[in-house]
């Protein structure tokens, strides 16, 4: 199964993000769903996200954030996010 690994790049929100508004629930646990021939992970940042072997939250807040799925061939993706609010 791919994992999703959340890490906090900085503090600051960069001026001229776009926002964007999720329209399906949250995922639940810190595994991605497969419809072929993707993997969907429906983050919530109104609460914090415990990654894969840990047993703290790590709440969201404003600034960078680097996502990472770790996908079942042992490779991984990275994206960085902005929150904003």
């Amino acid at each position: 199964m791919a994992k999703l690994y959340v890490k906090k790049a900085d503090s600051t929100a960069d001026p001229g993000v776009d926002e964007a508004v999720s329209t399906s629930a949250a995922t639940t646990g810190n595994l991605f769903r497969y419809s072929d021939p993707q993997y969907i992970f429906n983050l919530s940042t109104k609460a914090g996200y415990t990654n894969p072997g840990s047993t703290t939250a790590t709440p969201f807040t404003v600034g960078t954030w680097t996502l990472t799925a770790m996908l079942d061939d042992g490779t991984s993706r990275s994206v960085n996010i902005q929150l904003v609010k």
